[in-house]
């Protein structure tokens, strides 16, 4: 719980300080104040979730100081330190929401079943507005844990205008293995968006276990393509502060509970990254407007590579890559095909390896390589298992090497 004083007697705030540290170490001061003017701007900036203030104090007295608070929307809760004169100013401060009056001098027992009591309603109240915000109900419906009750309808409807059925678009920026250095600014683009672009409503995350950072929309004006206009104004922002890293991923759906299956069809509409790359969206819509054509892996491409391999040729062996790789993306394939292509590609290789030369298989843990070519979602994520391979297979001692 974090407390701000707000006492124009030093040792009394002093010695508030003290107790509070002793009473319950998680408690944290935020800050002091020895009048209701400084009180005011110390309170606007920590916005802290108990004040304990005395009311008669110079310049400014406490309950003006909480009077204005409240006009300012704070609704930080207050406990009074009072002498019995203060009494007159009860009525005041029960229509400013002060329910808890402690005399001066202060017993601490009592003190501290008061704080103990309004840290049990700070936490209701956090927990409260946390099951309720729209961010964390929408999180929740996207991981799929979201109880789909007629409560939560209701309470969704209620609060936030929103129907369970109401249409919404789920817009992804996928950044992989960059995901901690560009994060903040993909969701600072993601917040301008939001506040300038008029015609629709959205919350914003991240979800750092996925790498990726999230926009739901709702309240979407219907006669506006807007997966066109996201391709035309916002996917150029993302990728020209990305050094064009994200994969941005585009899925509508019927409504808020239907927002996990949404989820689950952006992971797979990922994939396609390595057949259409990453310059545009990424949706149902464009992958049915495009021809796609079967992947059939090049019986030639296999011989150079077994022999660089055998020969230890390192520059041969990047050569038959970045030929794989154009021959790949020369034409679009269904991913799972690319796929299954990589899977040759390191196969041969890794076999020739076996048979020719002596290297530390066990130290490139091959089903693990395997495991995230065919869990890739771009061309630099295979890149990057492919230069394990590389590395393991060019440390190894070749026919060549023992002449």
């Amino acid at each position: 719980m974090r407390i701000v004083i707000v006492e124009d007697e030093a040792p009394i705030r002093e010695g508030m300080e003290g107790i509070l540290k002793k009473l319950n170490p998680s408690y944290e001061l935020a800050g002091k104040a020895a009048d209701g003017i400084e009180g005011l701007e110390v309170i606007r900036r920590v916005k802290p979730d108990l004040i304990i203030m005395d009311i008669r104090m110079p310049d400014m007295d406490g309950l003006t100081m909480l009077k204005k608070l409240r006009e300012e929307g704070v609704a930080s809760k207050a406990l009074i330190l009072s002498a019995y004169s203060d009494f007159s100013y009860a009525k005041q401060a029960m229509e400013l929401g002060v329910s808890t009056y402690l005399l001066k001098p202060v017993k601490i027992q009592e003190l501290k079943k008061v704080l103990k009591q309004m840290e049990e309603e700070v936490q209701e109240k956090n927990h409260q507005g946390t099951l309720l915000s729209l961010e964390s109900m929408t999180r929740s419906a996207l991981t799929g844990i979201l109880e789909k009750t007629e409560e939560t309808a209701a309470a969704l409807e209620k609060k936030y205008d929103i129907k369970a059925t109401d249409p919404m678009t789920v817009f992804i920026i996928w950044l992989g293995r960059f995901y901690d250095e560009r994060k903040d600014i993909v969701l600072r683009i993601l917040g301008e968006v939001d506040g300038h672009v008029q015609g629709f409503s959205s919350v914003v995350t991240a979800f750092p276990e996925r790498t990726q950072c999230t926009m739901v929309l709702y309240h979407m004006e219907q006669d506006r393509d807007w997966e066109a206009y996201f391709n035309r104004s916002v996917v150029p922002m993302l990728l020209s502060n990305t050094d064009s890293k994200a994969v941005c991923v585009w899925d509508e759906c019927g409504g808020f509970y239907e927002l996990e299956e949404s989820r689950k069809r952006i992971r797979r509409l990922l994939e396609w990254s390595l057949s259409l790359g990453n310059g545009k969206i990424i949706s149902e819509r464009r992958i049915a407007d495009i021809p796609v054509y079967p992947l059939k892996y090049p019986p030639e491409l296999s011989l150079r590579l077994k022999q660089s391999v055998i020969k230890g040729d390192e520059k041969e062996f990047k050569a038959c890559f970045t030929e794989f790789l154009n021959y790949c993306r020369d034409q679009v394939h269904k991913p799972k095909d690319i796929k299954e292509a990589c899977i040759t590609f390191l196969w041969t290789a890794l076999n020739t390896a076996r048979e020719y030369i002596t290297f530390e298989e066990n130290e490139l843990e091959v089903p693990e390589l395997l495991e995230a070519i065919m869990n890739a979602y771009t061309w630099d994520d295979v890149g990057v298992s492919m230069k394990r391979l590389f590395d393991a297979i060019m440390a190894g001692e070749s026919p060549e090497s023992r002449k």
